[in-house]
């Protein structure tokens, strides 16, 4: 059902939420995580964050349009305040989804390979582009909680480096610094 071609599957965003929330309670167990990631789970959800991604750019470049014309008063002031509604409502389900997929990403993120080939595929964009929206929810569970970021073989390789770093910059400041 998450399947690119499955376009009726997206246009539907109640069936893709609630489809993605029972996938969200088979990935809070690792005993399924090899069933997911054999259906390649991951990757459709990802194509999903990049198209809903893609769908909220559209919208907010429409949106400025709208208001732009608005304005300048060429727009109808009811049917903006209609647009602007459905707009609204239409963002609210958008977050719902991406909560999801995030969700289930967090999820299957436990196993090292597994990340390393979300980073590959671009999560990183996607985490950013998250970021500047105002739902809160999103916000923290794109920075990642404290016991999921624990869990992470790539953060923790990341703050190793960053430590080492660190630790040697000292080294070299306090060594040209005279006694």
């Amino acid at each position: 059902m998450l399947r690119p071609d499955a376009s009726p599957m997206l246009t539907h965003q109640d069936l893709a939420i609630n489809v993605l929330y029972v996938l969200y309670a088979f990935s809070s167990f690792s005993q399924f995580h090899p069933y997911l990631v054999s259906a390649a789970v991951g990757s459709q959800i990802l194509s999903i964050v990049a198209l809903e991604c893609k769908r909220h750019e559209l919208r907010e470049r429409e949106r400025a349009k709208e208001r732009e014309a608005a304005a300048k008063g060429d727009a109808d002031k009811v049917k903006l305040k209609e647009k602007e509604k459905r707009y609204k409502m239409q963002a609210r389900k958008q977050e719902k989804l991406l909560y999801v997929c995030f969700h289930v990403l967090l999820n299957l993120a436990e196993e090292a390979e597994i990340e390393r080939k979300m980073s590959k595929k671009g999560i990183i964009g996607h985490l950013t582009a998250v970021l500047e929206r105002d739902n809160p929810e999103i916000r923290v569970l794109v920075r990642m909680p404290s016991e999921a970021r624990a869990t992470s073989s790539m953060f923790n390789e990341s703050a190793h480096t960053a430590t080492q770093r660190a630790l040697n910059q000292r080294s070299v400041s306090t060594s040209s610094e005279p006694y």
